[in-house]
């Protein structure tokens, strides 16, 4: 640490001041010359100096390089307005910006350095695919090559953050603004068509009550697993048919399982339930009582609709390792929990019911995700308002036709 105070010789005098940490993490010192006579001069001189600092007259240093931005953003940023799952979505993409862009000045950054970038991820053998082994353990797996829609999700991510300076001030105007973003891919979603689910949910009724609940709860309701495993008994009215939608546990690998608050967002909602699944939550509260009086005092209380054999926590993993094994052994497509939210969203579209009504049961932020999402059953829907109309006019030339022959007899 340098000192606070050094003699330069002829009365003049260096001093220094701890200013906290600098975005890339390390401590921020101010420095200040001055000419002073005697060392308590000098040493009045840095207490005007040190007050100065305190109070902020002393301007922090901008981050210099891409890497620099990156951690002031974090800091004032990403650690206050976004989710630990985000936030992590975001480190991962980080990784590869950094490895490529991390050390040019964020003043230097033009357009021609972000689409190298682009090229660069485009060539086989970027990605590495991570996976989970026997022991839950993130590991290295085959390297692929990226997609247009993965690499998309750089951009999307370097746009944002980079339009974070230009709104604080590091940079006039953001490069990515230049730069046409990669194509996103159309990927092909593994569905389950109406024969295969009336088989699967025939094959269900031989399964735990907890998974018939979790599959009904995302079939009838549109839950998604994270929804799921977020439920309290007490957000369940099993009198009314209702969920009401609070909170969501996520599992963020590096944190563990993180509850999120869902009460001040889009995704706070009342959901109701048809009859079926409600029998099926009434069955599976029994049950759980059950389980607590033969447990006795191993029993671990938990609020949660859903928990392990003891009472504790299940991890919201449990769904999809369940489904996957379900799939595979009854002959099934390897289809992921998110599955039967689509198919619950696709119901009732094809049913009639309307976007803004499907768009609440999801917990969309707005209409405008859903009519993106399901665009195709969308206007698969508005085309057979057309059948209706046709039938309509075809009502009114009937009785027109029925009035022309009572006035010709």
């Amino acid at each position: 640490m340098p000192a606070k105070i050094t003699d330069k010789g002829e009365n003049t005098w260096l001093l220094c001041v701890s200013d906290g940490f600098t975005p890339g993490g390390k401590r921020d010192y101010k420095y200040k010359t001055v000419k002073a006579k005697t060392p308590q001069a000098a040493e009045r001189a840095w207490s005007l100096f040190y007050s100065a600092v305190q109070r902020g007259d002393i301007a922090r240093q901008k981050p210099k390089t891409l890497r620099d931005f990156y951690a002031f953003w974090l800091e004032h940023h990403a650690m206050k307005q976004q989710e630990a799952s985000t936030r992590l979505h975001n480190a991962n993409l980080w990784t590869r910006i950094d490895e490529n862009m991390g050390k040019i000045r964020i003043d230097k950054l033009q357009p021609k350095h972000i689409l190298e970038f682009y090229n660069a991820l485009s060539k086989t053998g970027v990605r590495k695919d991570l996976r989970l082994d026997e022991n839950g353990e993130l590991v290295e797996g085959q390297r692929l090559d990226l997609s247009g829609t993965f690499v998309r999700m750089h951009h999307t991510f370097l746009n944002s953050m980079l339009n974070m300076a230009v709104k604080w001030g590091f940079l006039a105007k953001n490069p990515c603004a230049a730069v046409e973003p990669p194509k996103r891919e159309k990927a092909e979603r593994t569905m389950l068509n109406e024969d295969q689910l009336a088989s699967f949910l025939d094959k269900l009724l031989g399964e735990d009550l907890r998974h018939r609940c979790m599959v009904y709860l995302g079939l009838t309701g549109g839950l998604c697993r994270e929804e799921i495993f977020g439920l309290h008994w007490e957000d369940i009215d099993l009198d009314a048919g209702t969920v009401v939608i609070d909170r969501a546990r996520v599992y963020v690998s590096g944190t563990g399982v993180v509850l999120k608050d869902c009460k001040n967002s889009h995704r706070h909602r009342k959901v109701s339930l048809p009859p079926d699944a409600v029998a099926l939550l009434k069955q599976h509260r029994i049950k759980e009582i059950e389980k607590k009086l033969k447990q006795g005092t191993n029993w671990k209380d938990s609020p949660m609709v859903f928990t392990s054999w003891d009472g504790s926590d299940l991890h919201p993993h449990a769904f999809g390792n369940w489904l996957k094994r379900f799939c595979k052994d009854n002959g099934f497509p390897s289809v992921g929990t998110h599955v039967f939210r689509h198919l619950s969203a696709t119901f009732l579209i094809m049913g009639g019911a309307d976007v803004r009504t499907v768009s609440g049961k999801l917990g969309h932020a707005n209409t405008k995700t859903t009519l993106t999402v399901y665009a195709h059953l969308v206007q698969s829907a508005e085309t057979a308002t057309a059948n209706i109309m046709q039938d309509v006019l075809s009502g009114f030339k009937a009785k027109s036709d029925q009035a022309k022959n009572k006035q010709a007899q």
